[in-house]
């Protein structure tokens, strides 16, 4: 008998008997989804009793009692709970799973009969056990949305001028944009939409995934993408008091927008600045140290009081960064596929989650048997990290040809529960 989750089984359609096959085999999902806590009881036993509510027409319906053995060792792990369990680092059943898919047809591929686009994304993300997840595309299937060009023939000047509170109109600003607020609206205004929001993607996600706050923007990033690194570079070196006085300005709103988060309720934050390239940092390790580093330090001081697990996040090769980026309070890093995951878990592993590494050209180019490798090689690492978390750096990609794509998903949630045993701290 095929095991179901709990995920799966609240989405019955309101308008429909789910369909039975060996006890119960599959469930039909539809908008109408039940999101009552009532709706489903789990025991502590490997037999279920399972209480769904299925309406038969308006105004009236009736309880009906399903009776389920699970095949799953100690019964069943809803993604949402595991993902929990790893950002209070507490033991895991399998290696938990963080994916970001933007391949609109390989979706559609899986699609069946009178499912939308986005009931197909999360019967896929409850059927591969993806156990994070940061964005549900909408029932059209379009893709993640481009960065913006930055603002067109900025000096150094009007970067020491800038203020990040009132961006100038006529431009779109991505700091700006993937606020969804604006930056000079106060802590309650920015935590009742953070709220909202949150809200809104985890009602959808259910118990499926974990939905964290994020904010793209720490430092750096507001630099990289509202102006260019050219001029950025410009005003770095020209003047770096100025620009100092300038990065403290962006310090002021990622630090409100941060309060604004931990007043939203938000179970952990990812917090994103780009620091490298695919070989080396953008700016060199002393620049950061005297620049950035002392703003991270005023900027995460919200999520260290709330006692709030935060992820640290940047494109490129970070290796050289993150063991002094450590020290200021991150629980953990997401590591591109350029970072050498079994150095950086010698370093940090035991008492920080890393994130990511699989390499997305082996998923992109490689054989069937290179993809095995390039996972295995990620799992292995969970011996020196009991607090790995898989995921494709720079998410499935649409170039990602469709077996490739069908054969990676299948194997990683293979792999991760077919994994030699590993023994986890208590």
């Amino acid at each position: 008998m095929k095991s179901l989750s709990a995920n799966t089984l609240m989405r019955f359609s309101a308008k429909e008997r789910a369909k039975t096959t060996k006890g119960f085999g599959a469930a039909m999902r539809c908008q109408n989804t039940l999101r009552s806590k009532s709706a489903v009881r789990i025991s502590e036993s490997r037999s279920y009793t399972i209480y769904i509510y299925l309406p038969l027409k308006p105004g009236k319906g009736e309880r009906t009692d399903v009776h389920l053995s699970f095949i799953v060792a100690g019964g069943i792990i809803m993604s949402k709970k595991r993902a929990l369990d790893l950002i209070n680092f507490k033991k895991t059943d399998i290696c938990p799973y963080w994916e970001s898919i933007d391949h609109p047809e390989w979706v559609l591929s899986r699609q069946k009969s009178n499912e939308t686009f986005r009931d197909t994304y999360l019967r896929l993300m409850d059927e591969y056990e993806i156990d994070f997840t940061l964005r549900i595309p909408e029932d059209s299937g379009k893709q993640m949305g481009c960065v913006p060009e930055p603002i067109p023939v900025m000096t150094e000047e009007d970067i020491y001028r800038f203020d990040p509170f009132k961006p100038p109109s006529g431009h779109r600003i991505d700091y700006v944009e993937a606020l969804g607020v604006p930056p000079s609206a106060s802590i309650d205004e920015m935590a009742d939409h953070f709220k909202n929001t949150l809200e809104k993607k985890q009602q959808t996600a259910l118990e499926t995934a974990l939905v964290p706050g994020a904010h793209w923007h720490q430092i750096f990033h507001y630099f990289a993408t509202t102006f260019g690194y050219e001029p950025v570079s410009v005003a770095a070196y020209m003047n770096p008091e100025l620009f100092r006085e300038s990065a403290l300005k962006f310090a002021e709103l990622t630090k409100k927008v941060h309060e604004a988060w931990v007043a939203a309720g938000a179970p952990f934050m990812y917090c994103h600045d780009d620091l490298a390239m695919v070989d080396r940092t953008i700016f060199p390790p002393d620049w950061y140290r005297e620049t950035i580093y002392p703003l991270y330090d005023i900027i995460w001081e919200p999520l260290r009081k709330a006692s709030m697990p935060f992820f640290f996040v940047s494109d490129g090769k970070t290796d050289e960064l993150l063991p002094e980026i450590a020290k200021l309070g991150p629980s953990g890093f997401f590591l591109d596929d350029m970072v050498d995951l079994d150095r950086v878990a010698d370093l940090l592993g035991e008492n920080h989650i890393l994130l990511g590494n699989i390499k997305i050209s082996t998923i992109t180019f490689g054989t069937k048997e290179e993809i095995d490798a390039e996972i295995k090689r990620c799992l292995d690492a969970r011996k020196k990290c009991p607090w790995l978390c898989l995921n494709c750096s720079g998410k499935v990609m649409s170039n990602i040809p469709l077996e490739n794509v069908d054969y990676y998903m299948d194997r990683v949630l293979e792999l991760r529960k077919n994994q030699e045993c590993v023994i986890l701290p208590d």
